[in-house]
């Protein structure tokens, strides 16, 4: 018996090293982590490049150019794996006004071949489009909130003092910034780099096809609970999706400054701080633990 175990462990890491070796496995995982979870920001120039055509109201062949941007994005870095990637917007994306409903409709679809779909199974890849939708609008509000120019509100020469409401609409667009930028760095800083770190022990530990396959599920889905728990939490209704909600009304609201009503920015105010309340104690942990 201890003969056919050592021969098994011995075939499983011939199986392991040729799926790294002659499958590059680990170009795979990495290439997964920097378009889908948004690793190192190498997709900066991609979702840019989206969040402007939201912006400018373009229809046309507008599928065929973000898969071309995101293939152009990541040829350097994967010249033999890029053309797997490509981008798929939902048919009817134009009719909503709404860029945080678009942002659900945009997928990256990755060609996954045999024998790399053992291990990146169909349901991997999903949970993967899940956090890519997740993560996009977490930078489609920094987009939105760092391209609201002070000029927008008063011009440059103008010697008068900011209104009330003005002066409320400038901090309100800094308290959003921090939260967000908060929020960004819990999910790709303490979660993602906590549970990639389990993930690259977890792999050079594994001796064959089903813990290989284990560990990568295993990250994978503890990123999507973590992820899906945050977005779904709602904590007396206030939470992520109010925060979003805060960043378009904020946005219409700055472009449209003479026509606000001061009711309407010191409720925006007010729901604000209680997002915050009611997020801090999650997006900044005194002790972090998955």
């Amino acid at each position: 018996m201890e003969i056919l175990d050592e021969r098994y462990s011995k075939l499983g890491v011939m199986v392991k090293n040729a799926l790294v070796n002659d499958c590059e496995l680990e170009r795979h995982f990495l290439l997964l982590q920097n378009v889908f979870l948004f690793k190192d920001d190498m997709i900066f120039s991609f979702y840019h490049f989206f969040f402007h055509v939201l912006d400018s109201n373009r229809s046309w062949s507008v599928q065929t150019s973000l898969t071309s941007h995101l293939q152009d994005t990541i040829a350097d870095a994967y010249p033999k794996l890029y053309n797997k990637a490509t981008v798929d917007l939902k048919e009817n994306w134009q009719l909503s006004a709404d860029p945080v409903v678009v942002c659900q409709k945009i997928n990256i679809q990755y060609k996954i071949e045999w024998p790399i779909n053992i291990i990146i199974r169909d349901e991997d890849v999903q949970m993967y489009s899940y956090l890519f939708q997740f993560i996009l609008k977490i930078k489609w509000a920094l987009y939105t909130l760092n391209n609201l120019s002070f000029t927008e509100l008063q011009p440059k020469k103008s010697t008068a003092p900011l209104a009330r409401s003005t002066k409320k609409l400038v901090i309100l667009r800094f308290g959003l910034v921090n939260i967000f930028s908060n929020i960004q760095h819990y999910i790709l800083g303490h979660v993602f780099s906590e549970l990639s770190l389990k993930f690259k022990r977890s792999f050079e530990n594994a001796y064959g096809l089903e813990s290989v396959t284990r560990a990568h599920a295993d990250f994978i889905r503890s990123l999507h609970r973590v992820c899906h728990e945050f977005q779904e939490r709602e904590r007396d209704g206030y939470g992520f999706c109010l925060l979003l909600l805060l960043v378009k009304k904020l946005a219409t609201m700055w472009r449209t400054i003479g026509n606000v009503a001061a009711s309407e920015v010191d409720l925006c105010e007010k729901t604000y701080w209680k997002c915050h309340s009611k997020m801090e104690p999650i997006i900044n942990p005194t002790g972090f633990c998955l």
